[in-house]
């Protein structure tokens, strides 16, 4: 067990930073009034890789108004956090 004495050190320093995280994790929820689940899966990383074990990574993305098929520049505004909305450049070119 030699070799477990010598890890002791690093284990227990794993295990402190891991504490301090879900204590962070606790007093944060707590000023937030939310729980740590929500506050864990309602992120965007958590939502996509949610959506990527369920549907794959092949699902379409639904426009509020309607397909983009026209040739041409479009705007479509990303809603990516409750504060946070984005617009993004889209270009359709025709096959050659």
């Amino acid at each position: 067990m030699p070799a477990l004495r010598r890890a002791t050190p690093a284990l227990l320093g794993y295990v402190a930073v891991r504490a301090l995280g879900l204590a962070v994790l606790a007093v944060w929820t707590a000023a937030r009034g939310k729980s740590a689940y929500t506050l864990l899966t309602a992120r965007w990383d958590a939502l996509w890789y949610t959506r990527v074990a369920e549907l794959g990574y092949g699902y379409e993305v639904r426009l509020p108004n309607g397909p983009l098929r026209m040739v041409g520049d479009h705007v479509v505004n990303l809603h990516l956090h409750a504060d946070i909305d984005v617009p993004l450049a889209v270009s359709i070119i025709a096959e050659e």
